[in-house]
C-alpha cells in the first residue's frame, strides 16, 4: 500500500508511466504482457529506475528481470553486486549477475559498453524480452554531445544517445540528475 501511495505522487514514476504506456502501444501489446529488462549498475540512476519498474511489475503484472554486469575492475565491484543482488531480492525480482573480463585496459569504456549491449541482447533473446531499459539521464546526455564536439565526431556521434535503438529503451533522457535525486 505504501509503494502504491507514495508513487501515486511522484513526478518521475509518473513520467516514466506515461513511457511505459507509449512503449506498450509501439509494440502494439498489452501492458500485462510486456517483458523488460533493466541493466542495473547499483547506482542511483538504474535503482531509481528499478525501483519505479518494481511498482509497475505490481500495478501492470508487467515481467522484469535485472541484469548486473560486474567488470571486476575496483575494490568495490563484488560489493556492487552484492547490493543488486539484495535490492532484487528485497523487491522480488530475477537479477542476472554477469562478470565481464578485459585482457586490457585500452579504451576501456568503449568496449565495456560493446561488452555490455552484446550479452544484454543474448539475454534478451534468451528471456524473450520485449525492451531492454537504461538508466541514461539528461547529465549524461549532456555529458555525450559535449565530449562528442570537443571529439570532432561525425555528425551522427553528435546525435548522443538516442531514447530507442531497436529494443533499447532510455525512458530517462529528459530527467536530470537532480530531479532523480
Amino acid at each position: 500500500w505504501l509503494l502504491f501511495s507514495l508513487m501515486k505522487y511522484n513526478p518521475i514514476a509518473n513520467f516514466l508511466e506515461d513511457k511505459l504506456i507509449l512503449y506498450s502501444k509501439e509494440l502494439n501489446k498489452d501492458i500485462d504482457k510486456i517483458n523488460v529488462i533493466i541493466s542495473i549498475s547499483g547506482g542511483v540512476d538504474s535503482l531509481v529506475l528499478s525501483y519505479i519498474y518494481c511498482y509497475f511489475k505490481i500495478k501492470y503484472k508487467i515481467k522484469l528481470d535485472l541484469v548486473h554486469f560486474n567488470h571486476k575492475i575496483s575494490n568495490n565491484s563484488d560489493q556492487m553486486a552484492l547490493y543488486c543482488r539484495r535490492f532484487a531480492k528485497k523487491n522480488k525480482v530475477n537479477i542476472i549477475v554477469k562478470n565481464l573480463h578485459f585482457n586490457s585496459m585500452s579504451n576501456f569504456e568503449s568496449r565495456a559498453r560493446q561488452k555490455r549491449y552484446s550479452n544484454l541482447e543474448i539475454i534478451s533473446r534468451k528471456l524473450n524480452a520485449d525492451l531492454i531499459m537504461t538508466a541514461h539521464h539528461k547529465n549524461d546526455q549532456i555529458e555525450t554531445l559535449f565530449m562528442k564536439k570537443n571529439d570532432g565526431a561525425d555528425w551522427i556521434s553528435r546525435i548522443g544517445i538516442r531514447e530507442k535503438i531497436d529494443n533499447i529503451r532510455r525512458p530517462m533522457l529528459d530527467i536530470s540528475k537532480d530531479q532523480i535525486y
